[in-house]
């Protein structure tokens, strides 16, 4: 298999993943499903081992890993994959990681959505002041003043601890872009190949088209809940 096609499986794995969890807390059943299909999701659902990793997962997401009182770990960037805000950007240029968690994880106001961000936000920044003139956010400095797209993501990989669980965090899918080998299990053996201009590109595409299908699939979510209300 490919590289590029295990990108592409590993997002619809985790599109299907998602889609599975907004039905079952939606409680209705979705139009597309058959009710016997449907049937066997609800038992499965129900099995001891389901539930005893359901209430796990509960209990992971309510930890506060920054420690007593720092909060859960959480962001601001809602339902939209983060492929979407990374378009939504409008750099004229590929986001940096640094970028995507700020655009996802900083209120308004200008505070973190938890203690987490904001501490890699701070030592990410620390880091680059130490070799740099310019914050990473700077909206003009020449090519000397601030480090390139690359060294910035290099930075934010080292502060963050590379990838944990398959996921680098901060950046959700993105991350199989932009540390696609990092991302990729290595081969057995000397032999390491890297992955070609093609494969990234295809890789691009597939953010780009779970992101389409993740906004499709919610507004008819949206829409279905809407219609059984009325």
């Amino acid at each position: 298999m490919t590289r590029s096609r295990k990108i592409w499986k590993n997002l619809c794995a985790r599109s299907y993943r998602r889609t599975l969890c907004e039905w079952r807390t939606s409680g209705t059943v979705p139009e597309i499903v058959d009710r016997d299909i449907w049937a066997g999701y609800e038992a499965h659902w129900a099995t001891e081992g389901w539930q005893r990793l359901s209430q796990s997962y509960r209990n992971n997401k309510r930890s506060k890993p920054e420690g007593p009182g720092t909060g859960i770990t959480k962001h601001v960037g809602g339902s939209r994959p983060c492929a979407v805000y990374a378009d939504n950007l409008e750099l004229n240029r590929d986001p940096t990681s640094y970028e995507l968690l700020i655009a996802t994880h900083r209120c308004p106001n200008g505070k973190f959505a938890d203690e987490k961000s904001r501490r890699i936000t701070a030592e990410v920044e620390r880091r680059i002041s130490e070799n740099y003139t310019f914050r990473p956010d700077a909206e003009a400095h020449s090519e000397d003043d601030h480090p390139s797209v690359e060294e910035t993501n290099n930075i934010f990989f080292d502060v963050v601890d590379g990838v944990s669980h398959r996921r680098v965090y901060g950046i959700g899918s993105v991350a199989e872009i932009i540390y696609l080998d990092e991302m990729t299990p290595r081969p057995r053996g000397p032999s390491r190949m890297r992955a070609t201009v093609a494969a990234q590109d295809e890789a691009i595409r597939a953010a780009k088209e779970e992101a389409r299908l993740a906004q499709e699939q919610s507004q008819r979510l949206e829409d279905e809940y809407r219609l059984a209300r009325e």
